[in-house]
């Protein structure tokens, strides 16, 4: 939406997942030859031949859009990479600075409740990344919850959740009581 709103003729490359692509073709962006935007996400099948088309087209004078500067996800066993370790590699091989616009931006979180029809004190926002999805929240002034081992507080202020949980068993506890 971010795109399409500041320039609905404006041409993409994408750099992430056929979902992500999907989504920027169904808000009326069109891919092009000479992008206007380089748009990063996740996809762990990605070439790095993509990416090299990516640089290049963001040397031509592309724009690089961040969905979220998360480096990397929590899985079973440790962690796999996620958008932020794409946006590193395009901003260290085009010396291009990333706009985020998804998580942590309040904006994506005020879009959603648009689309939705709540107020943000209907709302929470759950999430294992303190520095974007509790950040944003908190920017945005909707409840958070942290989803980790339970105990473990977030160091940072500005990512104090409203609750800290083990998981989401422990949340539904604790919402229903």
């Amino acid at each position: 939406r971010f795109l399409a709103d500041l320039d609905r003729d404006a041409s993409i490359f994408v750099a992430g997942s056929a979902a992500l692509r999907n989504e920027l073709l169904a808000a009326g962006l069109q891919e092009g030859d000479e992008p206007d935007f380089v748009v990063a996400g996740i996809d762990l099948d990605m070439t790095l031949s993509r990416l090299a088309e990516a640089a290049r087209h963001l040397d031509a004078g592309a724009q690089l859009i961040a969905c979220n500067p998360d480096r990397t996800l929590p899985v079973p066993g440790g962690t796999a990479p996620e958008t932020g370790a794409v946006v590193a590699f395009l901003e260290a091989a085009s010396d291009k600075t990333a706009t985020v616009v998804g998580k942590p931006n309040a904006q994506i979180y005020e879009t959603a409740l648009q689309m939705i029809g709540l107020g943000r004190n209907s709302v929470m926002m759950v999430g294992d990344t303190p520095e974007t999805d509790i950040v944003g929240a908190n920017a945005a002034g909707i409840r958070s919850a942290y989803i980790g081992d339970g105990d473990e507080r977030p160091a940072d202020s500005l990512a104090e959740p409203s609750v800290c949980v083990a998981d989401l068993s422990d949340l539904a506890d604790r919402l229903l009581g």
